[in-house]
């Protein structure tokens, strides 16, 4: 017998075909393992950030598949595995155990399975993560189109990027500006975030980053204005604090 929690969590997915059913599985096993890490007394120490805490707290329109958390404190020695202990499924788990400080965390509230909290990145801090990803992500010959879609979300929806946070991330490590011999901006702001942006557009393979997201989206026509000058025109939207 389905336990009517699960019943409740599963109405808002289109369970129609294999590929639905499999996505809904998945994300509704990565909300029971949030509620079970919130059990445990994980948020007290970490924070959970990523494309994932995205679609699962802001309802980001594509799907992600690892859970991603950030200790609140660097801490080389944090042993995920007393949080593991009583786990039934198989869920990819990642800690950043040495962070990038200066982001912002709230609690959010969840009601299924039941009523918990989970302590979260805010929208501006993890929107800082996304940039941070897209501007030093050593792509090679595979783009991933999953940062460029959420950065078009990020847009849409007027979040203001946390320059902050972003800094602190570029200052602890950035491989393609460290290769380029690109220099951090003193100073991150609209003009500075876009000239930094400008440079990956003009190397990105635009096609192989339609390939990487598709797998995730259920509506192709979300992507099919990609190109660079449509990138080019949606980051003059962007907002910085």
């Amino acid at each position: 017998m389905i336990h009517p929690a699960l019943i409740k969590m599963l109405e808002k997915y289109d369970l129609t075909n294999s590929n639905s059913s499999y996505d809904a599985l998945r994300e509704i096993l990565q909300e029971i393992v949030l509620l079970g890490l919130y059990d445990a007394g994980f948020f007290k120490r970490a924070a959970f950030y990523g494309g994932t805490a995205l679609r699962i707290l802001h309802n980001l329109p594509r799907f992600s598949e690892d859970l991603d958390f950030s200790l609140l404190e660097n801490n080389p020695e944090f042993n995920l595995k007393p949080y593991e202990e009583d786990q039934a499924v198989k869920i990819k788990l990642e800690v950043d155990t040495n962070p990038p400080l200066e982001f912002e965390t709230s609690n959010v509230i969840r009601l299924t399975p039941r009523p918990f909290s989970i302590n979260a990145f805010t929208l501006p801090s993890l929107y800082a993560g996304k940039i941070h990803a897209i501007l030093c992500r050593a792509w090679s010959s595979r783009p991933k189109g999953r940062d460029w879609y959420d950065l078009v979300w990020y847009i849409a929806n007027d979040v203001e990027l946390d320059s902050i946070h972003l800094k602190a991330r570029l200052s602890q490590s950035c491989r393609y500006l460290e290769e380029n011999n690109i220099q951090i901006p003193s100073e991150l702001n609209k003009q500075t975030v876009k000239e930094l942006l400008l440079q990956r557009i003009d190397s990105l393979d635009v096609e192989k980053a339609k390939n990487d997201v598709q797998p995730f989206i259920k509506d192709m026509r979300e992507i099919e204005l990609w190109s660079k000058e449509f990138f080019l025109a949606v980051i003059e939207n962007i907002k910085v604090r």
